[in-house]
């Protein structure tokens, strides 16, 4: 499988290694981490030599996929949907496409920027039962993929890369964009939640407690997306009970988080009827959660309300004395560097160019230090890496 995965990468398609078991992506930020880099491609497949090949959809590797699934228990055929649709709308010569283990088919598209794909289920925001879209944020296994069943993925013409995508008709973008769902209007907590996500900007932290709960959004999505069958479910709940917190206390506003949990549900293959359930009750309860935020930042937050209570005592003339904040220690003797001593000048903070520049100012804000101080230790570690080249 290894030379398979390599045969990919030379023709410039990012992949990673999933697992022949259950279709979980082996490697963590699949989206992201998935690679064209021979190296990372020989490496991976060293350590996991029967994995998969995992194929992001997307604009990464400029394709998409209708996903003509076929499962008897659920009565879904989707080469039968597919067939349908091409008798009331016109045929398609697709010349990319493979079968897979369980007899369905998978139809390679050409990526367009003008009908931007994303993924969804069935008649659920899909096309029809039984067919399913993996376009940006999803993933294809890929022939000559074998899973531990011994069934196998297999080109049905000419494999990816040594034919042209097919470019998709209007009809059938017409049947994706439709609003297959009703999305009622937003409650008024809801509207509530945009109007205030991000956070006031009185809160110092609000720009990293964004970033961590949109970092820990993302990693409990994947998780969803990579969750077995049978356990998906309440992999979902488990899910929305833990950004919940981030909901309740503003950080994150609830219809962007389930945006991002409904479509890896979606891509775990739950229904969209078992999805609002699971996410109205997980959030519900997590909302009742206070956040956990990293406790580093406890000590460091109430130095800083320590200095903006002396900082209004100051200016109101109301504080006798500056009390010590930190670490304390007595007063240097500054005899020995005599009476011509002057002021250092000031650091002027467009020196940095403007990207910099707004990052120290933000910085110098937040932690209630002079920029100076800022610029300084900034320039110290960059002098310090560049010396180390």
């Amino acid at each position: 499988m290894q030379e398979a995965a390599l045969a990919h990468a030379r023709l410039g398609f990012r992949i990673f290694p999933v697992s022949p078991r259950d279709k979980r992506p082996l490697v963590k930020g699949w989206g992201s981490a998935a690679s064209a880099e021979e190296a990372q491609v020989s490496a991976w497949w060293s350590r996991w030599p029967h994995a998969m090949i995992g194929l992001p959809t997307g604009v990464a590797n400029g394709l998409w996929v209708l996903d003509l699934d076929v499962d008897v228990q659920k009565g879904l055929d989707g080469n039968t949907s597919f067939m349908e649709l091409e008798v009331a709308h016109g045929i398609i010569d697709i010349d990319v496409c493979a079968t897979t283990p369980r007899g369905g088919t998978h139809l390679f598209f050409r990526w367009d920027a003008a009908h931007p794909v994303h993924n969804s289920v069935g008649g659920h925001g899909g096309v029809a039962p039984g067919i399913d879209v993996r376009g940006e944020g999803g993933f294809v296994v890929i022939a000559p993929s074998v899973r531990d069943d011994a069934r196998a993925y297999a080109w049905v013409n000419a494999p990816l890369g040594e034919a042209d995508l097919t470019d998709a008709p209007d009809w059938l973008y017409a049947l994706m964009e439709k609003p297959v769902l009703s999305k009622p209007p937003l409650s008024a907590r809801e509207a509530k939640s945009i109007s205030l996500c991000p956070a006031p900007t009185d809160d110092p932290f609000i720009d990293r407690k964004r970033a961590y709960a949109l970092a820990a959004l993302e990693r409990e999505a994947e998780a969803v997306a990579a969750s077995p069958e049978g356990g998906r479910n309440h992999r979902l709940n488990v899910a929305a009970n833990a950004i919940g917190n981030f909901v309740g206390e503003e950080i994150l506003a609830e219809p962007e988080v389930r945006e991002a949990l409904t479509a890896a549900a979606l891509q775990a293959g739950l229904s969209v009827g078992e999805i609002g359930r699971t996410l109205t009750s997980g959030l519900k309860a997590g909302r009742a959660k206070p956040a956990r935020w990293p406790p580093e930042w406890a000590e460091e937050l109430a130095d800083i309300e320590r200095g903006r209570a002396l900082s209004v005592r100051l200016l109101a003339g109301t504080a006798d004395s500056v009390p010590a904040i930190g670490p304390t220690w007595d007063n240097p003797d500054r005899s020995p560097l005599g009476e011509g001593r002057r002021l250092a000048p000031r650091f002027k903070v467009e020196w940095l160019g403007p990207q910099l520049a707004q990052w120290a100012e933000g910085q110098a804000r937040a932690t209630c230090a002079p920029v100076d101080y800022v610029c300084a230790a900034m320039l110290a570690l960059i002098g310090g890496l560049l010396g180390n080249r």
